[in-house]
């Protein structure tokens, strides 16, 4: 008589003591410090609903496009602009999830807001935002501000441009329109005054 043997997984060493408890609270566990809080604090105050067509009520509610494009936004804010990585992300990054209530759009959902309800470009948005931003916080946008940081740049080889590099340009610049002055006043009879610094009111002045 043959004898046949059950096995089974041995739960008193296999165990594992982790386990989701839903809903998720999302809030608490995300840092004050993260840019997700940021961003969402920086969109207070900024009307995105003018920026979307209204959508007919047919069928199902679905989702939010308010929601939706504040995801987009975000995500093209952290450099990700691929929307099936957007769908996943909705699934699994908690920062999106929290943006998006923890719903599960699909990247055709995305790409449905872009194409068939987003009413203008998303760097108008952006500088809507950034226009708000200075409100709030009382930027001149009449000043440049060179801090140290580095600043994106569109020349040449080089990405990026640093506070050092362009003070050195800067006082090159000076040097060789003092150079320039001093020549004109000796060759033709000029006598224009000048000095280590100038600014841009002073190098376009026409003598009068």
């Amino acid at each position: 008589m043959e004898t046949t043997t059950l096995t089974q997984s041995n739960y008193s060493h296999n165990y594992n003591a982790f386990q989701l408890s839903l809903p998720l609270d999302l809030e608490i566990k995300i840092n004050p410090d993260d840019e997700v809080v940021s961003f969402l604090k920086a969109l207070e105050g900024v009307n995105l609903y003018k920026y979307l067509k209204r959508k007919e009520r047919r069928g199902r509610k679905g989702y939010d496009n308010v929601m939706l494009l504040k995801v987009v936004l975000f995500a093209r804010m952290i450099g990700e602009c691929n929307l099936r990585h957007l769908e996943s992300l909705c699934r699994h990054d908690i920062r999106f999830m929290y943006i998006m209530n923890e719903e599960t759009p699909s990247f055709m959902t995305f790409e449905r807001l872009l194409n068939d309800y987003l009413i203008h470009d998303i760097d108008d948005i952006y500088f809507a935002i950034t226009n708000h931003i200075c409100t709030l916080m009382g930027v001149d946008k009449s000043i440049q501000h060179i801090d140290g940081t580095k600043i994106e740049a569109n020349a040449n080889k080089y990405s990026f441009v640093y506070k050092t590099r362009i003070l050195n340009a800067r006082m090159k610049l000076f040097s060789k329109v003092t150079h320039t002055i001093i020549e004109m006043n000796m060759e033709r009879g000029f006598d224009f005054s000048y000095h280590y610094f100038y600014c841009a009111q002073e190098i376009g002045y026409d003598g009068q």
